[in-house]
């Protein structure tokens, strides 16, 4: 095999010469949230089975799916990785990184890839999977240190935008709008479609209550989004909070029936909690959501026996948890939940917490502790500010990320 002639001067090697070019476009598909982007990891594995990092793709995109079903495809590409000597320190660091999150250890994960990244600056996979890791930590402290770290190394490449969109959400997770608004509209200069600074520049309008200007930044930026792939419906829920702030119940409703709802038939976990959220979030604003529970709990059902994400099982458990009429399928996902707070990984403690205040939240009892129920307490189960706010709601606390307040 050769070394693979690539934009990022990665040290890989394969058959097909061209299988470097092809990793690093598959990186700015990942990046640029295109639907394109499992049949390029796929072309990429048929054309050049000998490229290993081919194979270390899909197996992160495996785990990046969140879904049990996907993640168990990873054992099988860790027995071809881990068949032979790898052919670097930095691929090794990879392969330890995937190993590390297939058996739920994301703590190592994020630890290899910190090593990967020493070795390799250029290394953008690892500092993107880093930001979704340390996302999922709740904690926008390392998410915006590891980007001030490395980021310098890209500004004179074609994904420096891409970099800038990670800085500007990072930097709003942090509570930096200024700055993370500039990055925002540094990035979009770059690249007008780049979903994920869109998002972040949302994120800023509505971390600041400038919700008539977040309907008015994202209506208009439909038609890029169209372009893209699930995470639209995510932008399309955004939007939805800020009519719902707004107190326009009608077109929170609309975007709800019209582009939530409907995504969720597709089994991605984060359709379902943008449905799920909102439905609770219109129920704790007096808006009558009728039976619109039902094709949310049709595909959540299914997951509820799932130990990826304490904060997605949490969102698959909300059409159940409360409801008489769904005690079995509640009581399945609590000694689930149960069963997943007795692992010693960084999600077993989110479901420690999660079990003891968030179910009964969700169950609408008052938790243990009151107190317990701030913005960093819930940083634990990780996602945005935004998205943990439900949960000030639902426990009837004022929840400044919505500017809504929970029911009495």
């Amino acid at each position: 095999m050769t070394q693979l002639a690539n934009e990022l001067d990665w040290p890989i090697s394969g058959e097909d010469p061209d299988s470097g070019h092809a990793c690093t476009e598959i990186l700015r598909s990942y990046l640029g949230m295109s639907r394109k982007t499992p049949e390029q990891v796929q072309a990429l594995r048929e054309r050049d089975p000998a490229c290993a990092f081919g194979a270390l793709l899909q197996g992160y995109f495996f785990m990046l799916a969140a879904n049990p079903k996907i993640s168990a495809r990873t054992g099988a590409v860790l027995d071809e990785l881990e068949s032979q000597p790898p052919e670097s320190d930095w691929l090794a660091a990879h392969i330890g990184a995937l190993r590390a999150w297939y058996e739920q250890r994301t703590d190592a994960t994020a630890a290899a890839l910190e090593v990967a990244l020493q070795a390799h600056p250029q290394d953008l996979l690892s500092l993107r999977l880093l930001h979704h890791l340390y996302f999922y930590e709740g904690d926008g402290t390392k998410m915006r240190a590891s980007l001030r770290q490395y980021a310098h190394h890209y500004r004179d490449s074609t994904f420096a935008g891409f970099v800038a969109g990670m800085e500007a959400f990072a930097c709003e997770e942090s509570g930096q709008y200024a700055e993370a608004e500039e990055r925002a509209q540094s990035a979009l200069a770059e690249n007008p479609a780049d979903a994920w600074a869109i998002h972040a520049a949302a994120h800023v309008r509505q971390s600041q209550h400038r919700f008539e200007d977040g309907v008015r930044w994202l209506q208009p930026r439909r038609a890029v989004l169209e372009t893209l792939n699930a995470f639209r419906f995510h932008a399309y829920w955004h939007e939805a909070l800020c009519h719902l702030a707004l107190g326009d119940h009608a077109a929170a409703l609309a975007l709800f029936d019209d582009d939530i709802l409907p995504a969720v038939a597709d089994d991605f976990y984060l359709d379902t909690c943008n449905a799920a959220g909102l439905l609770h979030l219109l129920n704790a604003s007096g808006v009558d959501v009728g039976d619109r529970w039902y094709d949310v709990a049709r595909i959540a059902e299914r997951h509820l026996q799932d130990r990826e994400l304490v904060f997605v099982s949490l969102h698959y458990a909300m059409p159940f948890l409360g409801r008489e009429q769904h005690a079995e399928s509640a009581a399945r996902f609590k000694d689930n939940l149960a069963a997943w707070s007795e692992s010693e990984t960084p999600q077993g403690q989110a479901a420690r917490y999660a079990l003891r205040i968030l179910v009964p939240v969700l169950e609408g009892k008052s938790p243990p502790d009151r107190m317990t129920v701030d913005p960093l307490a819930l940083r634990v189960i990780g996602g945005s500010h935004t998205q943990r706010a439900l949960f000030e709601v639902l426990a009837g606390q004022p929840a400044p990320f919505l500017a809504l307040t929970g029911r009495d």
